[in-house]
């Protein structure tokens, strides 16, 4: 096991969100923070979405929570499509 950054995490840095040191994210929760996530997280390639929902460290944090979201609903829209 290595030390690295996931890829997705500067990207959050760059937002005014940062990971504390066990890896959880550190989030205000106001009604603006969320919208910018949950607009953030749909901008996101599905590869780096799929990468945030099988990260163990930040499994249970709102960003997880948003990613798994946005995973279902890629899933689902591509269903619809096909």
């Amino acid at each position: 096991m290595t030390n690295a950054v996931p890829a997705w995490r500067p990207c959050i840095q760059e937002r005014g969100i940062a990971p504390s040191i066990d890896g959880t994210v550190i989030v205000h929760r106001s009604k603006r923070s969320v919208a910018v996530l949950e607009e953030w997280i749909r901008n996101v390639p599905l590869a780096q979405v799929e990468r945030i929902v099988a990260d163990r460290k930040v499994q249970g944090t709102p960003i997880w929570s948003l990613a798994s979201i946005e995973l279902l609903r890629r899933q689902q829209a591509g269903k619809q499509a096909a």
